[in-house]
């Protein structure tokens, strides 16, 4: 059986049964530039603490409330998550190069009988 958890504006947990995806992952209600605070609706219920055993994490696009870098780093560095992303969004990222997987639009890529297309 497959889950799926709302955590919060574009952020989605997919528990499958022998992996988890997490999508969009935002967290912290903040905006790289200070002056410009970012309220969000809802809080997202957890952190990146509460979040274990991930392993794929799936990046939309390279704007703030998509590409909480810190945590995508935390959680991948950590679980040995592989991220895909588009190039440009990689490119921000600093993790070791197997942790990274590219992907553009209209190509497949798959991890744990998990099949992804862009």
């Amino acid at each position: 059986m497959v889950k799926i958890q709302f955590l919060g504006h574009s952020f989605f947990k997919i528990s499958f049964p022998d992996a988890k995806v997490l999508i969009d992952p935002f967290i912290h209600n903040t905006h790289p530039e200070k002056e410009k605070q970012y309220e969000r609706i809802v809080d997202c219920p957890i952190n990146e603490d509460k979040i274990k055993n991930i392993d794929m994490i799936l990046i939309s696009n390279e704007m703030f409330d998509h590409f909480e870098k810190s945590v995508i780093e935390t959680i991948a560095k950590r679980d040995n998550a592989l991220v895909v992303a588009h190039d440009s969004v990689l490119n921000e990222l600093s993790l070791p190069r197997q942790l990274l997987r590219s992907i553009g639009v209209g190509q497949k890529t798959s991890m744990k009988n998990i099949e992804i297309t862009a």
